[in-house]
């Protein structure tokens, strides 16, 4: 009996030993990255001393932080993280803050269509109109000039400040709004008067059941030429720094003389506690900086940790970008200078170091800060042939700089026969004065392609945060 327990109680000790030998195997090789490198440009030994950290996830549950030290005989290395639920990393807030936009809507009711005695105004009496002359189950449409029912575009009106947003309609929403509230619509939209684009169209349309009611109604612009009003911006300190478009679809420029102090760059000061809607100075609205009407507004951005909005528009009929640099808290103009290129694509800000990267149409620019605080052009150069330039970037990249060398990481792009899609790969590039001298794909093993039955179907790199890239 002792034998038979003793033998018994062996054996139990060998299969654990083994099983646990057997899971530590398996388990070790949830490390096991490799990547496959594709050269396009270049030599690996170009590479030598370079580091990517790759950050990678599944579902957000199962971590990947690898480190590829490439060269000749590159390394890597994987920390390897499982959570129970998913988690998600955290992203930079960065409000918007005065969101505005011009909005027509019927704001009205099927049941005010059959209420003489509902009142309506603007557009929901071109469909009260259009009511009027359908019969019962039937079916009308119309295309009406938008000017017959407004002389000024409507707003949609919204501030946004630090995770804080509110945003108002236009008058028939004002039942839902404070007094506070109103008055501070009331104040933009009064300061934003943009006359209706002449000869601008607007389609409506509705049914009615065999009752006689209206059942679906609807509307959106027509073929004409037509203006929609959006807003840029940034916040600041104590400010919301911001800008409207005056284009339209077909180029036209809309009539800005009733703005008050014409178009341009506007300030709304704010003493935002976080509650307090007061704090926001709608009757201090001003314009700081005078712009060219019919502009293209690429982007604004707070840069140099608050200190300094960047502007960049595209002027001169598409032919120009201009680059604006301000003081944030005086929003005099520092800096401005142009490029004599066509469209630009994507800006990227690596602002602890100060570095600006611009990717033009089949150029590159990077921008760098001096000691004066401004902008020094350190690269602008040819982003690549063959049609590399269009592979390497997204909104996914990281990239560096050593005085003489810039180095660009991004996520690797993988085709199906259907679509591309990010993989959990990266792509290198390396410019220097003379432009590009290196590139390579590197396909991780985690990247098995695009299928819904693969264990890693969703394993990609981290959005916004999946890079970082070192000499």
């Amino acid at each position: 009996m002792k034998k038979a327990l003793a033998l018994c109680l062996a054996l139990t000790l060998v299969l654990g030993i083994g099983t646990a030998c057997l899971v530590k195997e398996q388990y070790d090789r949830r490390d096991d990255v490799t990547f496959e490198e594709n050269v396009r440009l270049g030599d690996p030994s170009m590479m030598e001393g370079v580091q990517v950290d790759v950050n990678v996830t599944w579902d957000n549950r199962i971590f990947w932080r690898t480190r590829y030290s490439a060269g000749v005989d590159p390394t890597v290395k994987t920390e390897y993280e499982f959570a129970d639920h998913k988690t998600y990393s955290e992203r930079e807030f960065i409000p918007s803050g005065v969101q505005m936009e011009s909005y027509i809507e019927p704001h009205v009711h099927a049941v005010d269509l059959a209420d003489p005695q509902a009142e309506l105004s603007d557009i929901g009496l071109a469909y009260w109109e259009l009511a009027e002359r359908t019969p019962a189950g039937g079916y009308s449409e119309d295309s009406i000039l938008l000017s017959d029912y407004y002389d000024y575009y409507p707003l949609s009106i919204g501030i946004e400040i630090d995770h804080y947003s509110t945003i108002w309609i236009n008058t028939e929403d004002r039942e839902y709004f404070t007094d506070q509230q109103w008055e501070i619509y009331q104040l933009f939209h009064d300061y934003f008067k943009v006359p209706i684009l002449e000869g601008q169209m607007y389609d409506i349309h509705l049914s009615k059941n065999e009752y006689g009611n209206v059942d679906t109604m609807g509307g959106g612009s027509g073929d004409s030429d037509e203006y929609h009003m959006f807003s840029h911006g940034v916040v600041t300190e104590d400010a919301c720094i911001f800008t409207i478009n005056t284009d339209t679809n077909q180029d036209r420029v809309v009539d800005t003389s009733q703005l008050p102090e014409g178009y341009g760059l506007y300030r709304m000061p704010y003493t935002y506690d976080g509650e307090n809607m007061e704090s926001f100075h709608a009757e201090k609205i001003e314009m700081v900086y005078p712009l060219q009407e019919g502009i293209f507004i690429q982007q604004i951005s707070l840069i140099d940790g608050g200190r300094k909005v960047e502007l960049i528009t595209c002027e001169e009929d598409g032919t120009k970008i201009v680059c604006y640099l301000f003081d944030a808290e005086s929003m005099e103009l520092l800096q401005r200078f142009s490029f004599d290129k066509a469209y630009l694509y994507y800006v990227y800000h690596d602002d602890a170091n100060g570095l600006t990267l611009l990717l033009f149409d089949d150029t590159l620019v990077l921008l760098q800060k001096n000691i004066d605080g401004l902008y020094d052009i350190v690269l602008d150069v040819p982003s690549g042939g063959d049609g590399l330039f269009y592979e390497i970037f997204s909104n996914n990249l990281s990239f560096t700089f050593d005085g003489e060398r810039l180095l660009i990481c991004t996520v690797l792009q993988k085709e199906t026969y259907y679509m591309n899609y990010e993989s959990a790969g990266f792509v290198l590039a390396a410019y220097n004065k003379d432009g590009m001298y290196y590139l390579a794909e590197y396909d991780s093993s985690l990247s098995t392609g695009h299928n819904g039955t693969m264990y890693n179907y969703d394993c990609h790199v981290l959005d916004g945060n999946g890079f970082d890239v070192s000499w």
